[in-house]
């Protein structure tokens, strides 16, 4: 607001011309005095503007004339005024923000706060689930070398006691061989031709456990030492332990599609930070551990074999409408092996030191790469007949 405003006043017309001109003198004195107070002090707060009026009022700054000391009285009076409307909306609207900051970061606080307990709990849960599986998994392995152990040292003492490796009459291993409807033998879910129909002792009291499992799988020298689960997707036992219970890390499952007669059977294992499951696959990239780590033994239900590895490659989950081999399709095309053999020397990482043949079995083991997007490193080993 200007102050000029103000200074259009009448005086009054009734004396004499000196009088006149001494007072349009005392005026201009007083208008440049007003000018020089409101240039200097730049009268922006309330507070200003109170205290210059007070100062006004209490004479401590004088003016020649009266007239001019009331005008720049009445501006000082409406400039405080004024400033104090304004210094109202600007501190509403900083306390508004300042109450919707104090919102937010309450707001925030929580969410932090349930994040935090849930972070914790979910790790807490994480870890005591892991444990678990690491539990369960180290029972399952010794439940599996101690039933092996005993079951290799009766045969031994029934081999010495007859001169032959007898199976009994009622099936062998006291009755073990069950399945799903309790006959003594397993369903279609893992039938084969084998040289029995009897589970093998170190796996029957798995199998009553879980009637989904379809063998075991070892890499002597390395972590790999788990049951080999079947389910009805490749899905299931992604998140899944033996017992079904929740595991980040999951199961070393078959694929569903295969059965034990397949020409080649694939086995699934996540590649895990903590280095268990099939995670050690990836030291097949270093060529001396692939030199030093070719055998694979793998018990079906019935029985024992063991492979040789012949490759270890690098591929990919392809798209819909990508070409290119896909590793994980293939199971039991004898029109489509000589492709198969192909696109595995293809894909090596090593030259394959094998001349394949048309009756060949082979197990691929498979996890996950980071070499590439949608990346896989997988094994491919021939059986040992």
């Amino acid at each position: 607001m200007s102050w000029k405003k103000y200074l259009d006043y009448d005086f009054e017309n009734d004396i004499d011309e000196t009088e006149r001109e001494a007072r349009d003198k005392a005026v201009e004195e007083d208008l440049v005095k007003v000018k020089s107070i409101i240039e200097g002090c730049d009268i922006k707060s309330s507070k200003d503007a109170n205290r210059l009026y007070l100062l006004v009022k209490e004479y401590k700054i004088t003016f020649k004339t009266e007239k001019v000391r009331e005008y720049f009285l009445k501006y000082l009076a409406d400039t405080a005024a004024r400033n104090r409307e304004e210094e109202s909306e600007r501190n509403l609207k900083a306390n508004k923000k300042l109450n919707m900051q104090k919102i937010f970061l309450t707001i925030l606080g929580c969410i932090l706060i349930i994040a935090s307990v849930g972070i914790f709990v979910y790790n807490y849960q994480s870890r005591k689930n892991a444990a678990l599986s690491r539990e369960n998994m180290n029972n399952l392995q010794q439940m599996h070398n101690a039933t092996q152990e005993s079951s290799a040292s009766e045969e031994g003492q029934e081999s010495d006691g007859d001169g032959s490796d007898r199976q009994d009459g009622d099936g062998g291993n006291n009755g073990l061989g069950i399945s799903d409807d309790g006959s003594g033998n397993v369903g279609d879910n893992h039938r084969y031709s084998s040289q029995s129909d009897t589970i093998l002792p170190e796996l029957a009291e798995m199998f009553r456990i879980n009637s989904q499992l379809a063998g075991w799988v070892n890499i002597p020298g390395t972590v790999v030492d788990y049951p080999v689960l079947k389910g009805g997707d490749n899905d299931y036992y992604l998140k899944k332990g033996f017992y079904n219970e929740y595991n980040p890390n999951g199961s070393i499952f078959m694929d569903y599609r295969n059965s034990y007669n397949d020409i080649n059977m694939i086995i699934y294992g996540h590649n895990t930070s903590d280095g268990e499951m099939f995670s050690c696959l990836t030291q097949y990239m270093d060529e001396n551990f692939y030199k030093n780590h070719r055998e694979i033994k793998f018990d079906t239900l019935y029985d024992h074999y063991t492979y040789r590895v012949i490759a270890a490659c690098l591929g990919e989950v392809k798209y819909i409408d990508e070409e290119g081999f896909r590793y994980y399709n293939y199971t039991d095309d004898e029109y489509e092996l000589d492709s198969f053999f192909m696109d595995i020397r293809n894909q090596s990482l090593y030259p394959v030191d094998y001349e394949f043949k048309n009756d060949d079995r082979f197990i691929t083991l498979s996890t996950c790469s980071k070499v590439s997007e949608n990346g896989r490193l997988y094994i491919v080993a021939v059986r040992q007949d």
